[in-house]
């Protein structure tokens, strides 16, 4: 049981810093999409 659920932590840990580096990746498109816009 202990090795499934430590498993599972490190399973969730990862999502959650996929998720994070997503929302990263998705808001600096955005300034620079905006960035871009605003310097033409």
């Amino acid at each position: 049981m202990d090795k499934i659920g430590e498993r599972l932590q490190e399973g969730l840990g990862a999502l959650i810093k996929v998720s994070q580096t997503k929302r990263i990746a998705l808001y600096l498109e955005i300034r620079v999409d905006l960035m871009l816009e605003w310097g033409s």
